[in-house]
């Protein structure tokens, strides 16, 4: 694992990617005004990671926390119901699984 600088982010590739990436999506996001992109950079942060990528076929918060994140409209519009049978070892241990799964 290489550190990097800040006027030279480049590392293994995979930064420059992202910084290309976000880049991109702070263009089109920021079109109108292009001053105010530092406002809107935890939407652009959210969407990236809530977006499936190909070489790894998961979401990145799936990957780092096992689950997918859920936006608020998933809490106004869906009501969730906790009764499952299971008890939180149960529950514990999928997580831990799924966890393996996914790394």
């Amino acid at each position: 694992m290489k550190m990097s600088t800040t006027f030279h982010p480049q590392t293994d590739g995979q930064t420059k990617v992202v910084n290309i990436t976000i880049v991109h999506l702070l263009h089109g996001y920021c079109d109108k005004d292009p001053k105010l992109w530092d406002q809107h950079l935890h939407y652009i942060q959210h969407s990236y990671n809530c977006a499936k990528h190909s070489s790894t076929q998961v979401y990145s918060f799936e990957a780092c926390l096992g689950y997918f994140l859920k936006s608020p409209l998933d809490f106004i519009f869906v009501k969730y119901i906790a009764i499952d049978g299971h008890n939180d070892v149960d529950k514990a241990k999928n997580f831990i699984e799924q966890i393996h799964l996914v790394h």
